[in-house]
């Protein structure tokens, strides 16, 4: 639906909660898992890669498990407001378009925002949303990172 002066309505959607959301929240914490130390970090972000491209993240979500995690769970909030108030900001200062089309929910952030909107620019929204999660999540991860290297060293004496 059209306002009366011919733009669009509104500007949060259900395709701009895509643009935003995972992209600030699992594609950084799937990139340091990529680069950890710890084992099965590793193998799970490989596995992981593929599902959240398209927006299925209940791999990492259940595999960490992050709801429960408390190292995990506060820059996932964190990551997930800033990310969606600098999302919303750059629509609202008009630096990309709004979007005027609904896509599946699957269609990768990248590949939405342009089609959605109209506007490459979306793009660059995504990937700086991914540098705001990086950001955000790194200090979290580390400290993660460190107590289950020490769970993997106390499981490996153990066995010995």
């Amino acid at each position: 639906m059209m306002a009366s002066n011919g733009s669009l309505e509104h500007i949060w959607t259900a395709g701009f909660n895509y643009l935003h959301i995972w992209t600030s929240t699992v594609w950084p914490l799937l990139i340091l898992m990529l680069f950890s130390k710890v084992k099965f970090l590793k193998k799970l972000a490989i596995l992981s890669i593929p599902a959240a491209i398209f927006s299925i993240i209940e791999p990492v979500m259940f595999g960490l498990p992050l709801a429960l995690n408390p190292f995990l769970i506060i820059p996932f909030i964190i990551s997930t407001c800033i990310g969606s108030f600098v999302t919303y900001g750059l629509c609202m200062l008009g630096v990309f378009s709004k979007f005027y089309a609904t896509l599946p929910w699957a269609t990768p952030p990248f590949i939405l925002g342009p089609l959605a909107s109209g506007d490459m620019m979306t793009i660059v929204v995504v990937f700086l949303n991914v540098i705001i999660g990086l950001i955000i999540f790194y200090p979290f991860f580390k400290a993660f990172e460190k107590n289950e290297l020490e769970k993997e060293k106390n499981h490996e004496l153990s066995m010995k």
